[in-house]
């Protein structure tokens, strides 16, 4: 019994050292992908708690709503799935507070210029901000 403990516990410590922290960069691809994922679900819901709430406050829920469901409405008259999402690079401040996303979208087979989203840090999680005009 007591080899079988020890053998265990061996075995927890070793899975244990090969998990990693994700790193910054990760965590806030992870978000964005989430995020897009509830677009593509027509998770409203969703979309606004992946939000900065300031910036939701700042635009008003109707706006930030109107936003959203107009993504959901052209992602899914466009006939776009996870696979034609693609994050091209991302680059956190120094403060590592704000983050910028460049993604890009494959619609009908062409992949579209690249967008910019503006994400920010609250609580160690990351929240999306806005996307910059083209």
């Amino acid at each position: 019994m007591r080899s079988v403990l020890i053998l265990s516990l061996c075995l927890f410590n070793s899975l244990s050292v090969n998990f990693e922290k994700p790193t910054a960069e990760e965590e806030l691809e992870s978000r964005g992908r989430e995020l897009f994922q509830a677009i593509l679900d027509d998770d409203l819901k969703k979309c606004l708690e992946l939000s900065d709430p300031a910036s939701v406050k700042k635009h008003g829920q109707e706006k930030s709503e109107k936003f959203f469901r107009t993504l959901m409405r052209i992602v899914n008259f466009s006939r776009v799935g996870a696979e034609d999402y693609k994050i091209v690079s991302s680059k956190i401040a120094a403060s590592g507070k704000t983050a910028q996303l460049k993604t890009q979208v494959c619609i009908a087979g062409l992949w579209q210029s690249p967008s910019t989203e503006l994400w920010v840090k609250i609580d160690g999680n990351w929240y999306y901000q806005e996307t910059l005009e083209k």
